[in-house]
């Protein structure tokens, strides 16, 4: 992810990358970014079923997490759901930088998927300090909600099911969501080895997926939404000549 970091701020240098991180704070393509979840199923849909299953999950943590840990369905080593998120990240950092090296707008992807991490984990962060909730069978940690790993791992997921399902316009396309899988696959492996409740994991995995689509609908617009690539309706361009200099004011529409 440092690398990722770093080949992002490498990338702000140019003239296209300068105007799209200027566009940032432009309230109205957030607006729209955010207004562009309802125009895909995939998309609200995912976010549904994750925010309804908070409170069923908040009312039954203690049950399905005493449950989960006594049977322990997928792994009992906390090390394999960690390796499953590590996978994840590699394969979305992987596809992004592909795409640069193969020639992606300038990073565009690569910046989708750092931008992700970095108010993600921001997020999360925050909400622990907030919360300060217990993790399960009496841990001394209190920062048990959300789930860090969760948030990482549906970031990561999210992010590969929007770029496969750009990529193809047929059933291919969505292919891409069966990310989703070992992104639940991480969810149960934290409830399971005690690090997290049930509702803690669905927290994560929602904030995951709706921070994700948002910036990813602000880097790649659906049509008639504003995106941070939009060029502002008028420009002054500087003219320089051998005998003379001008400064001219340019209309895009």
């Amino acid at each position: 992810m440092l690398a990722l970091i770093a080949l992002t701020a490498v990338g702000c240098v140019s003239g296209t990358v300068s105007s799209r991180w200027r566009n940032h704070g432009d309230l109205r393509i957030w607006g729209d970014a955010t207004a562009g979840i309802t125009d895909d199923a995939y998309q609200w849909g995912s976010a549904a079923v994750l925010a309804a299953a908070i409170p069923i999950a908040d009312a039954n943590d203690t049950a399905w997490s005493d449950k989960a840990i006594e049977n322990t369905p997928f792994s009992n080593h906390q090390s394999d759901g960690d390796r499953v998120m590590q996978g994840l990240m590699g394969v979305a950092g992987g596809l992004a930088v592909g795409e640069w090296l193969l020639g992606d707008d300038e990073g565009l992807a690569t910046e989708t998927l750092v931008e992700s991490m970095l108010v993600t984990a921001g997020i999360v962060r925050l909400m622990k300090s907030s919360r300060s909730r217990r993790r399960p069978r009496g841990s001394g940690s209190y920062d048990s909600s959300p789930s860090g790993h969760a948030t990482a791992a549906w970031v990561s997921a999210t992010f590969l099911a929007r770029r496969i399902d750009d990529s193809y316009d047929d059933w291919r396309g969505k292919l891409g969501y069966l990310s989703y899988v070992p992104a639940a696959a991480v969810m149960l492996n934290r409830v399971e080895n005690a690090r997290h409740y049930p509702s803690d994991v669905a927290v994560g995995a929602l904030l995951g997926s709706v921070i994700t689509n948002i910036i990813y609908n602000a880097h790649y617009p659906g049509d008639g939404r504003r995106g941070l690539n939009d060029k502002p309706p008028i420009t002054l361009v500087a003219a320089v000549d051998d005998d003379w200099a001008g400064l001219y004011m340019q209309y895009t529409f």
